[in-house]
């Protein structure tokens, strides 16, 4: 996978909870990654795949990984879409 081999960390894998799902969680240095995959014909169909419906699902589930995870709150969060093609 792409991400071991540029250094990162695989915390999660599917995360999911009652009020959404987080495909990857992955840490490198400070940084945390809640990581999106889509899977598209086209590179450009990947982010507009992710709606804010589902974003809003996605960041729900992030707050809920970092309140479990408290020693996370102090490093920098974002969230990666990763769009895979054929």
């Amino acid at each position: 996978m792409r991400l071991l081999l540029t250094g990162y960390c695989i915390l999660a894998r599917r995360y999911r909870t009652k009020v959404g799902e987080i495909d990857l969680v992955a840490r490198r240095g400070d940084g945390v990654a809640f990581i999106e995959v889509k899977r598209r014909d086209e590179l450009s169909a990947g982010p507009e795949a992710v709606t804010p419906q589902s974003r809003t699902r996605i960041r729900r589930a992030e707050e809920l990984y970092v309140r479990r995870n408290p020693a996370l709150a102090e490093r920098a969060l974002r969230f990666d879409i990763i769009v895979i093609t054929p």
